[in-house]
């Protein structure tokens, strides 16, 4: 089961149509390697009614164990994690301040085969829409954008505001909370959600320690909270947490 699927969804929604170029090898501009540790609880709740408990179970004083004379609601929880490293090789840098990468993530579950992403200055993402891109990859990668701090204030206590990306709704904030030198203490909230069949509600909070000459992020703390109605009586709510520490990157100099 991949524990932290649900995490990339939103991200996923937001990928433009057009796919990006094909995956021909190119020379590796810069390489960025993360260790990622993460964990997942997931609670499937379904109301029952009527002589039938879709969930399993039934009234103890019912002759038939496997029918429910009342109402109620029943509820399935499911633990989960894994430990991985996570690949980021900027391959190509575009005139308007875009990137192109390839995405790698090796994790004890489940991997994610090298992907090309166009990774414009704004955050937003564009693959191709036959390959599915890991929530590692789905949450690293927007900090790595070029515009993410560019023309900021990156002093304790200044602010910003990113409006997610059609069709979703809502935003993210993100709030300076210290400064070493060039590092700085960043801290995020955001509250998001898609409409439809498809839909969801997420709310996020983190931590990043952010590298601002190298615009990178040495270490990202997560916990998210989605929740999906998946049927007018049934629907799934996954709490994630996801730790990503950056192992190696060709830019840093010792």
């Amino acid at each position: 089961m991949r524990c932290l699927l649900a995490l990339g969804v939103l991200a996923a929604l937001a990928v433009p149509v057009a796919a990006t170029a094909a995956d021909a090898p190119l020379k590796v501009l810069r390489s960025l390697v993360y260790d990622v540790q993460s964990s997942a609880h997931s609670y499937h709740e379904k109301k029952t009614s009527g002589f039938n408990s879709g969930m399993g179970g039934g009234s103890p004083m019912s002759d038939n164990p496997g029918v429910s004379s009342g109402n109620g609601t029943a509820g399935v929880g499911l633990d989960g994690g894994e430990t991985g490293r996570l690949t980021i090789d900027i391959v190509a840098v575009t005139k308007d301040g875009g990137l192109v990468v390839d995405a790698t993530y090796i994790g004890t579950r489940t991997s994610q085969p090298k992907t090309r992403v166009a990774l414009y200055a704004d955050g937003r993402l564009a693959a191709d829409p036959t390959k599915q891109l890991g929530p590692e990859a789905l949450h690293v990668l927007p900090l790595l954008a070029r515009g993410f701090i560019a023309d900021r204030n990156v002093s304790p206590g200044s602010s910003w505001t990113i409006a997610a990306p059609p069709p979703a709704k809502g935003n993210t904030t993100y709030r300076v909370s210290s400064v070493d030198g060039v590092q700085a203490t960043i801290a995020l909230e955001g509250s998001i959600s898609v409409a439809g069949i498809n839909g969801f509600d997420e709310s996020d909070h983190g931590t990043t320690n952010y590298a601002t000459d190298l615009v990178s992020p040495m270490s990202y703390d997560l916990t998210a909270k989605i929740h999906r109605q998946i049927g007018v009586d049934e629907s799934i709510t996954t709490s994630t947490h996801m730790i990503v520490t950056l192992v190696s990157d060709t830019f840093f100099k010792k």
